[in-house]
């Protein structure tokens, strides 16, 4: 089992990011992400796991979890900040329920703990037909805005349009895993300080799920207005909580 990760700042706490959806994998872009989270590269030294290269044909979030668990104890990781976003904050929850000992904190982002079905099926659809105009409009103009899709559809395409069935395949996989998560009877046994944020403007999550998983979380939370789901990207505010979250 192959699972990338890269590893930035120096500080003596110990983060782990556990990114959303992706149509690619996020690691290639090691030095732009350790540029947008630069306020924590003195307090932490920071890791970010992209899922695993070789899915199996039903992967599960909670086999997510437990591929990640497997990497986290290869690199000896322990008290362990952990930041999840999306599909990345599912894993977190699961993370913290199976093995609590390795979290100190967590902080979730545009997630929830459990999820209807809706929007992410018709990503998978999309891409399991190999369909890669509605799949990249689709989940662009979801997770950014319609707005955002039309300004910058031209470096969307010149990105992702040369992305092979392969790739398509593996996102469909991804994509469908998220279909029955539903951790709302255990969410109480999550017993770390929990911080959850979000965009009250979330095309993907609604913001009804997102409130009502901070309470099941007994979270701290704040909710963004004009943003959709990728907030995490596009607010900067965001990541200076996360962080005011994690040291106080």
């Amino acid at each position: 089992m192959k699972m990338n990760y890269i590893q930035f700042g120096n500080g003596p706490r110990t983060m782990l990011i556990l990114p959303g959806l992706s149509v690619r994998p996020v690691c290639p872009l090691a030095e732009s992400i350790a540029a947008a989270y630069e306020i924590f590269c003195k307090d932490f030294t920071v890791y970010l796991f992209d899922r695993r290269e070789d899915v199996p044909e039903d992967y599960s979030l909670e086999q997510m979890a437990d591929d990640t668990e497997e990497k986290i104890r290869e690199l000896g990781l322990k008290n362990i900040y952990l930041y999840g976003v999306s599909q990345g904050g599912m894993i977190a929850q699961i993370i913290a329920l199976k093995y609590p000992k390795l979290i100190r904190k967590l902080a979730l982002a545009s997630t929830c703990s459990y999820i209807e079905e809706g929007t992410v099926n018709k990503w998978a659809e999309a891409s399991g037909k190999h369909d890669l105009e509605g799949l990249l409009k689709g989940f662009v103009s979801m997770v950014y805005g319609d707005a955002y899709y039309e300004q910058h559809k031209d470096a969307i395409y010149a990105a992702y349009g040369d992305l092979s069935e392969e790739e398509m395949d593996h996102f469909a996989i991804l994509a469908s895993a998220v279909n029955g998560f539903d951790i709302r009877k255990e969410a109480d046994k999550i017993n770390v300080p929990v911080f959850l944020t979000g965009s009250r403007d979330d095309n993907v999550i609604p913001i009804a799920l997102m409130e009502e998983s901070a309470g099941l979380l007994k979270a701290e939370s704040y909710f963004f207005e004009g943003y959709s789901h990728a907030v995490y990207d596009e607010a900067e505010e965001l990541k200076t909580r996360v962080y005011d979250f994690f040291m106080k």
